[in-house]
């Protein structure tokens, strides 16, 4: 509900906060996430070969993606690709299979993404061979759209309903309360008879659910943050991370859900945070003996 949401949006500026008084331990908080991913992807692939060692050995169905720790596999792939261009190459390619075994289209997408942005691989013409063939990878295990039509229609179904409130957007909790059953009516089903996963409870993008929200106000809001924060994008470390997370946010709802949501913010106080500046210790003795001449005149 509304109120979640507010207590939800607290707890990330404090950690934004946090994190960017951290920021001279970025080191440290980037390897914490890579091994996070690594650990992640190890998981996965114990499940698909049907082992999950968090259930002490229980058998895995064959007929079940690997989802990890994170308990979906969908979500998986989108904590894999925020991670996957904060990491040297060696290690990107490893994230990268872990994301192939979630079969995520829009993992595999936001991944690539990001590692063009983050190695400027548009200067690299040979590494974009290796990449092309893992994307063309990830669509031979996506079947056709998935689920790419009906979120469509969700986003269509959103942004429609924008016209009865087109100023302040209809609320925090407007979508929950108007979508599904607006959806339902353009499915052509009656909305008794549908499975509840099947609703659009969340827009699956984050941008359309936030615009359906606070409309033109909102979109003012994001403008104006997109325009003052539009240096970090172009940041040489944490740039094709938050590329990556933007990627996500367009076919997911990663802000929404503390897994996916904490390496975004955590690469987000990073990006954002003030440069750590270390001291010349040339200059710092050089300034002390300044100072000992100055008091040794003064003295004399």
């Amino acid at each position: 509900d509304a109120i979640a949401m507010v207590q939800w949006g607290m707890a990330a500026g404090i950690l934004v906060v946090l994190v960017r008084a951290l920021a001279a331990w970025h080191r440290l908080l980037v390897a914490a996430l890579l091994v996070a991913g690594l650990v992640q992807v190890a998981y996965a692939l114990g499940q698909s070969i049907g082992y999950d060692p968090a259930w002490f050995g229980r058998q895995w169905r064959a007929d079940m993606l690997p989802i990890g720790s994170i308990r979906n596999t969908h979500l998986l792939g989108v904590f894999l690709a925020v991670l996957t261009p904060l990491a040297p190459l060696w290690i990107a390619g490893m994230l990268l299979g872990g994301i192939l075994l979630t079969k995520s289209l829009l993992g595999v997408l936001a991944a690539s993404a990001g590692l063009i942005v983050r190695y400027r691989l548009w200067r690299r013409p040979r590494w974009l061979i290796p990449l092309g063939a893992v994307i063309l990878g990830a669509l031979s295990l996506h079947h056709g759209l998935g689920s790419g039509g009906p979120r469509l229609t969700a986003w269509w179904v959103g942004l429609g309903d924008l016209v009865g409130s087109p100023v302040f957007g209809w609320g925090l909790d407007g979508w929950t309360e108007r979508i599904p059953g607006r959806y339902a009516l353009v499915a052509g089903a009656r909305l008794d008879r549908l499975e509840l996963h099947t609703l659009p409870t969340h827009a699956h993008n984050e941008l359309v659910q936030f615009l359906h929200a606070g409309g033109l106000v909102g979109a003012l809001i994001v403008a104006v943050w997109a325009l003052h924060t539009r240096a970090m994008w172009r940041h040489p470390v944490y740039g094709g991370a938050l590329v990556a997370a933007a990627v996500t946010a367009l076919g997911s709802f990663p802000l929404h859900l503390a897994s996916t949501a904490l390496p975004i913010l955590v690469v987000y106080g990073l990006a954002t945070a003030r440069p750590v500046v270390v001291p010349d210790p040339v200059v710092i003795r050089t300034d002390v003996a300044t100072e000992i001449r100055r008091e040794a005149y003064r003295v004399a």
